[in-house]
């Protein structure tokens, strides 16, 4: 199998826009997010609708042994899906779960982490300073239902947002990264970025990390310019949510209380 790029990162930390930006090369093959329950109907490979084509029954993962094989068969037919270009995978903070074997403590390092590992995967771990803006990115995307190329007119009144919710989901985040970043082998490439550092002035990928991806593909030029298809999303959250100071002071706190891993 060729050498595969794993993008890592909690919801709303800059994905998407980074799949778009390096699939547009021409280089990677973009699976996007292969755990996502809905996948999208116009990209093949993610591991739901790959289950059903291939008829796989749960048991066939719930013992070590059987879960190393459909991992190979499955990692097997991405490169074949990919062909000529690498395969790039996005797999969220909370779905790393979804394929290993049932007998597993929760903290130990995610089972097909490894198995991207053996095969010589590199990753780029995404997370976000202003952890707020991405909890109420998340909240307010559930909210219009649109999750990406946001307008004004999209919300045209604050909403007010659950303290509760944007609590737990900015808890989660903290001991996600936490946890996955920890679990990584000492000698595996990890790249890890905010998404505020992600893109430079004209909106292209900071040249640091297309070099550092170009050591590892070569297939990517490591002086190419290289841009996301979507827009930022429109709006100062600090008057689309009409508690904004309020989530401010609370996800200070549980970042002082817990800290944070980058």
């Amino acid at each position: 199998m060729k050498k595969l790029l794993c993008i890592i990162g909690s919801q709303r930390s800059g994905t998407t826009a980074l799949q778009t930006a390096l699939s547009d090369t021409g280089v990677f093959y973009n699976f996007s997010e292969i755990f996502h329950t809905t996948p999208n109907p116009q990209i093949n490979g993610a591991f739901l609708p790959w289950c059903k084509t291939n008829v796989i029954d749960i048991q066939a993962m719930s013992t070590d042994a059987g879960a190393v094989g459909l991992a190979e068969r499955y990692l097997n037919d991405l490169d074949q899906l990919a062909g000529e270009r690498y395969a790039l995978i996005d797999v969220k903070l909370n779905s790393w779960q979804v394929l290993g074997p049932f007998w597993r403590y929760a903290h130990e390092a995610p089972f097909f982490m490894r198995m991207l590992e053996q095969r010589g995967a590199a990753f780029v771990f995404l997370s976000r300073r202003n952890l707020l803006e991405q909890v109420l990115s998340g909240q307010i995307a559930q909210h219009t239902q649109k999750w990406h190329d946001l307008e004004i007119q999209d919300l045209p009144e604050a909403i007010t947002t659950n303290w509760i919710e944007v609590r737990e989901q900015a808890r989660n985040i903290l001991l996600g990264e936490r946890h996955l970043y920890n679990a990584f082998l000492p000698s595996t490439p990890v790249y890890p970025v905010s998404y505020e550092d992600l893109f430079d002035e004209q909106g292209s990928v900071q040249q640091p990390l297309i070099q550092w991806l170009a050591q590892r593909f070569p297939a990517l030029e490591p002086t190419q310019t290289v841009k996301p298809s979507i827009n930022n999303n429109q709006g100062d959250k600090r008057t689309l949510v009409t508690n904004y100071a309020e989530m401010q002071t609370m996800v200070d706190e549980l970042v002082a209380e817990l800290g944070r891993v980058f």
